[in-house]
């Protein structure tokens, strides 16, 4: 504001008026928060209809709203599927260790003798396990707290390799549904579609065995987005590939009808 007399001894009033030269970013909290907000710049930039109608429901915020609607954009529900889809990883894995030691179980009585295990197991079988996955991730510094939860099966078929009658060659494949909830009216589906190939040998109660996995993921996020004019709801889609090996080699020790130890790396 600045005061400027005229030669006419009557003084001038000129009022100058600057737009707030924050930026959204400047009320980040949050690493979401931080990325979402160059992204909404970006579209409030573009000058269109709908950026104007968002633009006019952000300026009458007060600053200690602006992270709460930040949080209401943000995609991090899409984020949350890494930890179910790692723990669903992690189950299938588990599923095809069991599998490396199928040579030590044999057909007929169990007899009780140490390390009797290898010396021709089963033949040609299958195998079927359920998925069960739970999970809550406590949010903190303003961020959501959700909830993930997942169910499928996993399955396969192996058998003894000709001529190696301590050696299994296998397949296996599962199918694992993802749910998220959240806070701020975050949800989410996701589908896992998994295979692998496996190999294992058994003999006296050693044993090592290598997978390799190959899994595809989809998954959509639904959240809320509310705040003075804008009410909608805002969907994402995404998918992911993964690809990974395991390697695990161990023994059994003790009675297998009394206490057996299994000490084991992987």
């Amino acid at each position: 504001m600045a005061i400027s007399p005229f030669n006419s001894g009557d003084p001038e009033l000129a009022l100058t008026i600057f737009r707030n030269s924050n930026r959204l970013a400047d009320f980040a909290q949050t690493s979401n928060q931080e990325a979402t907000a160059p992204v909404l710049e970006q579209l409030l930039a573009s000058g269109s209809p709908d950026a104007q109608n968002i633009e006019r429901s952000l300026s009458v915020l007060l600053p200690s709203q602006v992270p709460d609607v930040l949080n209401q954009m943000a995609g991090e529900s899409l984020g949350a599927f890494t930890n179910p889809r790692e723990a669903n990883a992690y189950a299938f894995a588990q599923a095809l260790s069991r599998r490396y030691t199928a040579n030590e179980y044999r057909s007929g009585p169990v007899k009780r003798q140490a390390g009797a295990a290898g010396g021709g197991g089963p033949s040609a079988g299958g195998w079927l396990e359920p998925v069960g996955l739970f999970s809550s991730q406590s949010g903190g510094v303003n961020a959501s707290t959700i909830s993930a939860n997942s169910g499928g099966l996993a399955a396969g078929f192996d058998a003894p390799l000709p001529g190696w009658t301590n050696a299994r060659l296998g397949l296996g494949f599962g199918y694992t549904r993802h749910s998220l909830e959240g806070s701020r009216g975050l949800t989410g589906q996701g589908n896992t579609y998994q295979a692998a190939v496996y190999g294992s040998w058994e003999k006296k109660g050693y044993y090592a065995g290598l997978a390799g996995r190959y899994a595809y993921s989809n998954m959509e996020t639904d959240r809320l987005i509310a705040f003075e004019d804008i009410d909608r709801r805002a969907t994402a889609r995404s998918s992911g590939q993964e690809a990974g090996f395991i390697v695990e080699a161990g023994a059994r020790l003790g009675d297998i009808t009394r206490i057996a130890y299994r000490p084991m790396v992987r």
